[in-house]
């Protein structure tokens, strides 16, 4: 008797919480939780940091809500009571992400009348398992700055760049 193939796949929700994990969670001073159900069937991924400056700035520009069909993604940052974020664009990127290995710099450049915001992100490959059927290994691969365009608001009208250093 032949046994069947049951692909199992995760949803888009546990990737979104990978993305998470894998671009902050190297900073020793975020710890981004496993998802949690509601019980409306959505889901909370709390972002815990010990640093109420830090914490402050990452809730301003992380994203806190994603739709996925009928399911929704909230993003809880936990310990910036009572920190205010930093002011500027350059102050809140740099505070959110002092400390993260994978953070070079964020740098304003002028291009003609305007001015260009980049912050800057390691040249690394960021890999995680994700259940990827493009993958043998069920592994999803990317660029930081990829991550970071999924899980940034793009209010701020940041580039994300790759940085030139070996």
């Amino acid at each position: 008797m032949e046994k069947e193939a049951i692909a199992n796949l995760s949803p888009p929700w546990y990737s979104q919480q990978r993305k998470l994990d894998a671009l902050l969670g190297p900073d020793p001073d975020i710890d981004v939780r496993d998802l949690v159900e509601t019980i409306d069937d959505n889901f909370v991924c709390s972002v815990k940091v010990n640093n109420g400056a830090k914490a402050a700035a990452l809730k301003e520009l992380l994203i806190d809500r994603y739709v996925f069909g009928g399911c929704e993604v909230m993003v809880s940052v936990e310990g910036a009571e009572g920190a205010a974020p930093p002011d500027g664009l350059e102050a809140l990127f740099e505070t959110a992400l002092d400390g993260n290995p994978l953070f070079e710099e964020f740098v304003s450049v002028p291009k003609g009348v305007f001015e260009v915001a980049y912050c800057v992100l390691a040249k690394k490959v960021i890999q995680f398992w994700n259940d990827d059927l493009s993958d043998l290994y069920g592994n999803y691969s990317c660029l930081p700055t990829e991550i970071a365009r999924s899980i940034f608001k793009d209010t701020f009208a940041v580039q994300y760049c790759v940085s030139n250093k070996d």
